[in-house]
Formats: structure tokens, C-alpha cells, sequence
């Protein structure tokens, strides 16, 4: 989605020194996360008390200036990142620190 908002850009007049939120139409929150992975996948979940409050980015002068719309919702961009595999000549290595 950064990729298509940056080429809508490009060349477009409206799109000088401006800067765009390119993100979903709605915040990510990790409950409908946790349930949409139970109902699409049977994982159980746990609630976690919490202070964090997800962040609303406005997208609409993306939409407006660049006629640029999201292409995922959380439930595609779950989907879409859960069945993601590496192809098996990728030479980058997962490590964690600590």
C-alpha cells in the first residue's frame, strides 16, 4: 500500500511538499487481533490489562489529494502476514537480540 500512495505521488502536482498517512481506515486493535485469530484459527487468547490506546491516523488526504484507498483490512492483513513464507533461497537469517 506505501508503494502504490508513493508512485500516486510521484507526479502529481497535489502531492508536493505535502506528507500523507497511508494506513488502514481504522487503528489496529490487538483484542479484534486476538479474536479474529480464535475464530479463524481456533488460538485461544488471554486479555492483557493494558494503558495502550491505539493511535487513528486520518487517511483521507491520501484519498482525496492522491485518489489513493487501502487495499487491507485487519482481517487481509492478518491473513496475509500469517500465510507469508520466505522463499527458501531467501538468505536473510531471523535472529532475536537479548
Amino acid at each position: 500500500e506505501l508503494v502504490a500512495a508513493i508512485l500516486l505521488a510521484l507526479d502529481n502536482p497535489k502531492a508536493k511538499q505535502q506528507l500523507f498517512n497511508v494506513c488502514m481506515d481504522e487503528p489496529v486493535h490487538y483484542r479484534k487481533v486476538a479474536n479474529y485469530l480464535q475464530e479463524s484459527r481456533g488460538l485461544p487468547s488471554v486479555d492483557v490489562q493494558t494503558a495502550h490506546h491505539s493511535t487513528w491516523l486520518d487517511n483521507a488526504k491520501a484519498k482525496f489529494l492522491l485518489d489513493w484507498t487501502p487495499e487491507y483490512d485487519l482481517k487481509r492483513l492478518i491473513d496475509e502476514a500469517w500465510d507469508y513464507q520466505r522463499p527458501p533461497e531467501d538468505p536473510r537469517k531471523i535472529w532475536y537480540p537479548g
